[in-house]
């Protein structure tokens, strides 16, 4: 009786040890896709500032930014001399600037 008890006791140690790494394997395989996801997220997505050099009739802006990249987007309420900031993403291609596209555009300063 003794050793079958303690047989019975090993299994359920073993269930137990073996489903505390399997929920560890999951949360440690979660956490890591996440990283990396963000970390994606960040290598085609950037940040740049620029002011608003002209507002056509028809809502398209166009502005120019630090390093004289003419940017146009279509948006409404903003005046030339206008300070935004232009979310970017890069289509995956680092060094190509010319195919970036805008996502979002907010005002900094008026």
């Amino acid at each position: 009786m003794k050793h079958n008890n303690k047989v019975r006791h090993n299994t359920h140690r073993r269930v137990r040890h073996n489903t505390k790494v399997t929920i560890f394997a999951i949360v440690g395989i979660v956490l890591f896709f996440l990283a990396v996801g963000r970390a994606g997220y960040h290598e085609t997505h950037y940040y740049r500032n620029a002011i608003v050099t002209n507002v056509d009739s028809d809502s398209i802006v166009t502005v120019t930014d630090s390093i004289n990249n003419v940017w146009v987007f279509e948006g409404e309420g903003y005046t030339e001399g206008d300070e935004v900031r232009l979310l970017m993403f890069n289509h995956c291609t680092n060094h190509i600037i010319t195919d970036d596209e805008i996502i979002n555009v907010k005002v900094i300063t008026k």
